[in-house]
Formats: C-alpha cells, structure tokens, sequence
C-alpha cells in the first residue's frame, strides 16, 4: 500500500508564543488572512463536488482513494499511532518541520495539502481547515482527544523537560511546577493553550469567543469527522478505526502492538520527563480554566461510547 505522506509540524506552543508573537491579537490576525475554505489551483487542482452529504463522524469509509487528515492534539498518543501507521503501510514521507506559527507557514502548508493525490495521509499539530471540494471523495478526518487535566499535566512538564525521543521547547521557568503555574495563572497553563480550538479552525472567532469556538469545534467533529479516540482506550480506538476504515488503516492494531519488536519501547520513549500530577485542591481551578476543553472531551467520549456499543467492544 503506497501512500504520500505528509507531516505538518505546525506547533503552536513553541518559543514565539512565549515571545508574544502568537499572542490572541498575533493569532487573530493570522487567521483573518487565512481563507476559511480552500483556494483551488484550477491549472493543478480539478475541484470536486462530493455526493457525501450529512455528518461524518462514525460513518465507514471504504476504498484507497481518500486523503487522511489527523490534525492530533500534542500529548494525546498521536505519535504512536503514527509510528504503528508508518511501520503497517509503505509510505512515501514529506515533511514540513518549520515551528513557527506565520501566516506564510500556514498558508503553505495548507497550500500543499490541497495538492496531495489520494491515498495519502496528513500528519501534525495544525488546526481544522475544511478541505471540501479539492478531491473525489471528502478528506477522512481523526484525531484522538485526552482527559484534560493529565493531557495539561503531561504537555506543561513535556515543554520544559522534553520526553525521552526530544528535547523540551520551552527552556525557561524550569523550576516551576504546574502547581505554581495554575496558582499564579501564568500563561503557560491558561486558556490560550485550551486545545478545543484546534477543532474550532482558523475563523477569528476561534480565538476570540471560546463559547462559539467551543460550538463550532463539536459542529465540525459532527460534520466532519470521521473519528474521535480517546487516549485512555487508546487500542480500543484504534480498533474502531480499522472498523471504520478498514481498507485504508485495517491491520493499525496489530502494528501497534508490533512497534517494540525492533527493541525499541516507544511508550517509554514518548513518555514525559519528571512529569508530576497537580496537586487535588486544584483539580476543579484547572477544570475551570480548562472548561471548554472538558466540555468537548465529555462530548467526544460520549461519541466514542456509542461506537463501542455499536461494534461490541465493550
């Protein structure tokens, strides 16, 4: 099976957040130059209308000629299940590494997206973009979504510390601790890194109305995703992709559960370093700021509930 691969490393807590220049104001005015639907290229692209009407999320995908998009949350497992994809299918791997969150990074690689040929498949920290009408068939969307509080706790001591595959982003406040930050609330624990915008997309509102954003995110989850996993059923979930599609990701649990064989742990391997869990008394403050973000993780689990339940993985 040969795919194209492409990797859209378009990480968003990298040093210019610090720096101020992914500020809300910096990102809104990112997002207002973005088209919110795709610009087809008329001399290579022939754009498509797809006969696939209605939400998305749960229906089954079949045949090869589909373009997979997993826009993964950081520290939800997506790495692993990307390594597990690499190592079940031949892929043919392009790589877009820039970390800087800049309108021309992000128009290029939407840019590039849009020329892909199916079957391929589209990996990174980027947020939705609605590519309708570029192919035959609609783009197959999944991510993987994890419980807040442990994603915060792991992602906070994964920019400072790194985990065992790479060095952390972040160099500074290396001392502080989740507890100190979500006391003092300090940038780096509060709303702007809330992940439930990435599913919102790059309308203005996204970041300047979480209410809205937070409707939108579940509206897109709906209309166009295929599948949302859960971290913590992590094989469960892979075992409902390859239910729903089997012709293009079927054989992904076994590959998973294959990766060690070449002596390498990759679970201890993409564990965080010295990562500590936040102290209880300040589980409900965290969920407050997180509340978005909890809210959209309860409304996928409960997606992913009834798909269980449906494929008798209970």
């Amino acid at each position: 099976m040969d795919f194209g691969f492409f990797a859209a490393d378009e990480v968003l807590e990298d040093r210019h957040r610090r720096e101020g220049e992914t500020s809300p104001d910096r990102m809104k005015s990112i997002m207002d130059d973005i088209p919110t639907k795709p610009i087809v290229n008329t001399r290579t692209t022939q754009a498509r209308t797809s006969s696939w009407t209605g939400p998305r999320f749960g229906q089954t995908v079949k045949g090869m000629k589909h373009i997979i998009i997993m826009n993964d949350v950081p520290r939800t497992g997506s790495r692993l299940l990307y390594r597990a994809a690499l190592n079940a299918f031949d892929y043919n791997w392009t790589s877009v590494t820039d970390h800087l969150v800049r309108i021309e990074y992000e128009k290029k690689n939407i840019e590039e997206v849009q020329q892909l040929k199916p079957p391929a498949f589209v990996h990174g920290h980027t947020s939705f973009y609605p590519y309708t009408d570029i192919w035959e068939n609609p783009p197959i969307y999944i991510n993987f979504m994890r419980e807040p509080i442990a994603r915060m706790e792991s992602n906070f001591y994964y920019e400072r510390f790194g985990d065992y595959a790479q060095d952390p982003s972040i160099h500074h406040n290396d001392n502080l601790t989740l507890e100190q930050c979500v006391n003092k609330g300090l940038v780096w624990c509060g709303p702007w890194w809330n992940w439930h915008i990435l599913f919102c997309g790059y309308e203005s509102l996204c970041q300047t109305d979480h209410a809205w954003s937070l409707e939108k995110a579940k509206e897109n989850i709906d209309q166009h995703y295929t599948f949302i996993g859960i971290t913590e059923e992590f094989e469960t979930s892979l075992q409902i992709i390859e239910r729903l599609v089997p012709d293009l990701l079927g054989g992904l649990l076994k590959a998973y559960k294959e990766l060690n064989d070449d002596g390498t742990n990759w679970n201890e391997l993409f564990r965080t370093r010295d990562k500590k869990r936040l102290s209880p008394r300040l589980v409900d403050k965290a969920r407050e700021i997180m509340k978005e973000d909890v809210e959209l993780y309860e409304y996928a689990y409960e997606k992913f509930r009834q798909l269980k339940t449906r494929f008798g993985l209970e």
